[in-house]
């Protein structure tokens, strides 16, 4: 904590009056950068969830890129705690049922909205974890998300009717 507060100059009593431990602090900063990928996104309409269109797409990927201090902290070191990952869950999952709430009718949901966007979140967050494991350079931002896309898309079509798939990706080399 002293770390934290000698860099951020504060007092150690300021601190603890905007959070309650470094998790919380851990968790608050990466649902702040969570927020910016998810504005950068916006409203998902039909059209744009069964097209996933390749920019958007790569969105989230780019982000974690960006970001990737902060990822590897809260969701990859020796020192991350489970809590933040399960409430990194939680979190993209909400913002996944928030979405398809709004454009997959009641009538439509194979699967119930809990179950899939909690399927999707932990795939998400865990090839984010994984790839952020690797040598940046193995992979790109770009390739990693059109293989996220890919492995996804069997889920997505089986709830949307994807009726033409895209090809399968081609090799990062």
């Amino acid at each position: 904590m002293r770390d934290i507060t000698e860099h951020a100059n504060l007092s150690r009593a300021t601190f603890y009056l905007h959070y309650k431990d470094k998790e919380e602090l851990l968790t608050k900063s990466l649902f702040t950068v969570f927020d910016e990928v998810i504005e950068q996104i916006g409203e998902l309409s039909a059209e744009s969830l069964l097209t996933f269109d390749v920019e958007m797409r790569k969105i989230p990927f780019e982000h974690a890129r960006k970001y990737r201090d902060l990822y590897r902290v809260a969701l990859v070191s020796e020192n991350s705690l489970p809590a933040i990952s399960n409430s990194a869950r939680a979190y993209v999952s909400r913002q996944i049922v928030s979405q398809l709430q709004r454009i997959l009718p009641e009538n439509d949901r194979r699967v119930p909205l809990p179950v899939l966007a909690n399927y999707l979140a932990g795939a998400y967050l865990g090839l984010i974890s994984w790839w952020l494991e690797q040598d940046e350079t193995v992979y790109t931002s770009d390739y990693i998300a059109e293989m996220f896309y890919w492995l996804s898309l069997p889920t997505l079509n089986l709830l949307l009717s994807i009726r033409n798939p895209p090809p399968p990706p081609s090799s990062p080399n």
